[in-house]
């Protein structure tokens, strides 16, 4: 009886809402299909002197997501910048870079750490084919770090992913606000048409 009185009146937001609802549902599965890799390699202790390679696409616009690690030793910080190329010695495609740490300290509630220790960054890869990775970096340590810090070689994580899922993470937000304010309106109508016919 209530479905049909509202029915009567216009738009349905009980149904709008369970709409946006499952649309966010397909989004975010998709979007986790999107972020999945189908091929992943870690390669440990590469040396930063030599281009790493070759990283293989096999179709247009191919989302490779990279993770860079230099191992960072107490009271160190670093920096790595990460040249995506088309052969082992260029030309540059793209790149990127990031800063890594790992800083203590003691403060009014006892010690205290901050560590970063990953450089990440995905990259669109226009055309399919065989590319390479060049790096440069630098660091340093503070007086009281408990050893030197290795500038000559990082951890690497290369993931193929299957596509992009930013626009599908931003469409389950939108569809889930939609949802709960159609929602809004469809309890705050039932509430109406209850008074009206007690």
């Amino acid at each position: 009886m209530k479905g049909d009185t509202m029915q009567a009146e216009g738009v349905d937001f009980g149904k709008l809402a369970l709409l946006c609802v499952g649309l966010a549902l397909f989004y975010l599965i998709t979007a986790i299909y999107m972020a999945s890799g189908s091929d992943e390699k870690q390669v440990k202790q590469w040396p930063m002197a030599k281009a790493y390679g070759p990283i293989t696409t096999t179709q247009e616009n191919q989302v490779v997501a990279l993770k860079a690690h230099i191992a960072q030793r107490e009271g160190s910080w670093s920096y790595l910048e990460v040249e995506l190329l088309a052969s082992p010695t260029g030309p540059l495609i793209t790149g990127f870079s990031g800063e890594m740490h790992f800083e203590t300290g003691y403060d009014d509630e006892g010690r205290w750490e901050d560590r970063q220790e990953w450089v990440e960054q995905r990259l669109v890869i226009p055309q399919p084919g065989s590319y390479y990775l060049r790096f440069k970096g630098g660091g340093g340590v503070v007086d009281n770090a408990t050893a030197p810090l290795d500038l000559t070689q990082l951890d690497l994580e290369i993931r193929t992913l299957r596509g992009g899922d930013r626009g599908f993470n931003i469409g389950v937000v939108i569809l889930l606000l939609l949802g709960v304010g159609f929602n809004g309106f469809a309890n705050v109508r039932a509430k109406q048409l209850q008074e009206q016919n007690p």
